[in-house]
C-alpha cells in the first residue's frame, strides 16, 4: 500500500511539469500557443509539436511570427509562448 501512494505521488508530480495552454485561435490561419516545462528547451520543443501538429491537420506549415520565453524560477522550469501562422506549403 505505501508503494501504490509513492507512486501515485510521483506521477501527480510528473505530470505537474509540463503544462499547455492547448493551440488557441487569434484570426485566420493565426494561432497562439503557451507551454510550460521543467527545461526551456522542452518547454519549446512541446510548443512546436503542438503547433505543427495544428497546421497538418489542414494540410499546411508553421511559420513563427512570434517567441517569447520566460523563467519560471531558478531551477530552469520556463514558459514559452509562440504566435504562428499556418501557410500552404510553397
Amino acid at each position: 500500500m505505501k508503494k501504490l501512494i509513492s507512486t501515485a505521488v510521483l506521477a501527480t508530480f510528473l505530470v505537474g511539469c509540463a503544462s499547455s495552454s492547448g493551440v488557441l485561435k487569434k484570426g485566420p490561419d493565426t494561432f497562439s500557443v503557451t507551454t510550460s516545462a521543467n527545461t526551456m528547451s522542452s518547454a519549446k520543443k512541446r510548443a512546436y509539436k503542438e503547433a505543427n501538429r495544428e497546421c497538418l491537420r489542414s494540410g499546411k506549415v508553421i511559420s513563427v511570427s512570434e517567441e517569447l520565453a520566460t523563467p519560471i524560477n531558478n531551477t530552469g522550469a520556463s514558459d514559452f509562448t509562440m504566435t504562428f501562422q499556418c501557410i500552404t506549403p510553397k
